[in-house]
């Protein structure tokens, strides 16, 4: 042990190096409380990393008003830095005026790096932060990087700044927030993650976290964006070109709801396009004009349905609905809004060639595996099953004019009972209805 052996906070000079935090205050003192009242003691500062910052010693001489008496030392308030700091006992002389090396001991103060927990070395650093040199600090920095890259961590990867995976030198505790390193502008892969379990289970790879400042308590519309930037055609800088946002519907605490929204750069700015609401809806928004739910490449035909119940029982399937949405809420003597058309039909053909047109697909609607009602693309006719069409029952006055339309008569060509039983075609000529089977007066 020397003479000028001394403690930084506390910590004593076996330890070396010391690990400060921004504007903390050291207190620095020999460790031993044997040396007398007239030696001379001094702290100071021997040399630093590039750009350190000094620090302000209390007094500014760094002699404390005893031998054994504190010195301050208050660290800058920002940066990485490291400092070479010395305690001297008379000049690093003994009693006989010899220069005695128990007499000047030196240690290293460090603040790390906020995102990674690297330390910057000392200018011709020897042991002033660890007995076996600055070789430590370059190994951790091989370790740290190597893991960055690979990306293998047998726990969970979370990209929050208090967690370290168990993976990575827990002394040093390298953070994982490495989605903001320059490095993820080369064309590389940036980071790989692998996350080791047993076989059938399931867990978070990879996991986005927000708090509120503050620990605060959430609030509706607080979201969580993933964005996504390309570079365009124009001065060369990333835009946004979309995002996948998880937000608050409801931040109760026992019962709390949430929706996801994908939102995509278009012709006419950046709109929210699908979500999928706390009730398990999936909404098409539609930000500015009309929007169509479109099935590309599926050579084998596009099917919206419900899936069929799982497991075996009694339920019927599922319903399924297509509605038009409602008019617009009025108010006050306002005429109440029509809800929007309902249409079901097929494509115009494709265009381009120089051969025979094409012609629209066939409409259908049917029951089962069976086409009840076909309407031909090409316009030739519509085709009914051989199921029975059923239509409401009218007396002749009612098909002449009058009722159940009385803007129009029903005069044309009807289906009815002939004089046999039968049902044929049967015309009118404005009074009375004729087969056109037998050519007898049917009404």
């Amino acid at each position: 042990m020397g003479i000028a052996d001394f403690k930084i906070a506390g910590t004593l000079q076996a330890s070396l190096g010391y690990d400060a935090t921004h504007s903390q205050v050291l207190d620095l003192q020999l460790e031993s409380t044997s040396v007398t009242d007239g030696a001379r003691v001094q702290f100071s500062i021997i040399t630093h990393s590039k750009d350190a910052p000094d620090v302000v010693f209390d007094p500014p001489s760094g002699i404390p008003t005893t031998p054994t008496g504190i010195v301050t030392c208050t660290m800058p308030a920002s940066g990485a830095h490291t400092w070479d700091l010395q305690c001297q006992v008379d000049e690093g002389r003994d009693s006989l005026g010899r220069v005695d090396s128990g007499y000047t001991k030196r240690r290293a103060v460090a603040i790390r790096s906020t995102l990674f927990q690297f330390r910057k070395w000392l200018p011709g650093e020897t042991t002033q932060y660890s007995a076996r040199s600055w070789s430590d600090e370059q190994n951790l920095w091989v370790d740290a990087l190597e893991v960055a890259f690979a990306g293998t961590f047998a726990g969970a990867f979370l990209l929050d700044a208090a967690t370290v995976p168990s993976e990575l030198p827990s002394a040093k505790a390298i953070r994982a927030l490495v989605a903001t390193l320059a490095f993820l502008g080369q064309e590389v892969t940036p980071a790989s993650f692998t996350r080791r379990d047993a076989a059938a289970t399931s867990a978070e790879g990879l996991a986005l976290k927000r708090t509120v400042t503050g620990a605060a308590a959430g609030a509706v519309g607080q979201a969580l964006e993933l964005a996504f930037y390309l570079t365009d055609a124009g001065a060369g800088s990333p835009r946004r070109t979309g995002r996948i946002r998880s937000e608050w519907i409801s931040a109760v605490a026992l019962a709390p709801q949430a929706k996801t929204v994908i939102s995509v750069l278009g012709v006419d700015g950046e709109h929210d396009y699908w979500s999928i609401d706390n009730a398990g809806n999936v909404v098409l928004l539609t930000p500015s004009g009309a929007r169509t739910l479109l099935a590309e490449g599926t050579a084998t035909g596009f099917t919206v349905g419900a899936a069929q119940r799982s497991g075996n029982g009694a339920n019927a399937g599922v319903p399924v609905t297509y509605t038009s949405g409602r008019g617009q809420q009025q108010s006050g003597g306002n005429n109440n809004n029509n809800s929007g058309a309902v249409a079901l039909r097929s494509a115009t053909p494709g265009t381009g060639g120089g051969g025979t047109a094409g012609t629209p697909g066939d409409a259908i609607i049917g029951v089962g595996a069976s086409d009840q009602i076909v309407v031909k693309g090409d316009g030739t006719q519509t085709v009914f099953s051989s199921r029975v069409l059923v239509f409401p029952a009218y007396t002749v006055a009612q098909l002449n004019g009058g009722n159940p339309d009385p803007t129009t008569n029903l005069n044309g060509v009807v289906i009815c009972s002939d004089q046999t039983g039968g049902r044929g075609l049967c015309t009118s000529n404005g009074s009375t209805w004729v087969s056109d089977r037998t050519g007898a007066t049917v009404a």
